[in-house]
């Protein structure tokens, strides 16, 4: 597996800093969530799941999610990082890769280990 920074960044404040989403960035979530988990659904009952929960059809919802999902994730993960810029995303002291977590003290990428430092 290699080092995607762009993926490392959008997973780490989607799992880490969601708080700092907007009302309608969860919205966008639930309805990519929906539109994958209802995509096979075959038949009227399809459709209406997915208009009701995937928000198809409403152009806002279409709009934001266009690109894919990864590319709304991305766009929502700039806005985040240019409206906090004192966020604090946790990088491995050795190789500079975001980590898992923000507490994390080993790296996934090159196997650096700081846990003795700190103890």
């Amino acid at each position: 597996m290699s080092y995607d920074e762009n993926a490392e960044l959008r997973h780490y404040i989607r799992q880490h800093h969601s708080s700092l989403y907007t009302p309608f960035e969860h919205r966008v979530e639930q309805a990519a969530h929906a539109r994958a988990k209802f995509a096979n659904r075959l038949g009227e009952r399809g459709k209406q799941l997915m208009a009701r929960y995937g928000q198809m059809g409403d152009a806002k919802f279409d709009e934001a999610l266009a690109e894919g999902l990864q590319a709304f994730r991305m766009r929502v993960a700039r806005r985040i990082l240019a409206q906090h810029p004192d966020l604090q995303i946790n990088r491995c002291r050795r190789c500079n890769c975001i980590l898992r977590t923000p507490k994390a003290m080993q790296c996934f990428w090159c196997g650096y280990d700081w846990h003795v430092a700190n103890g």
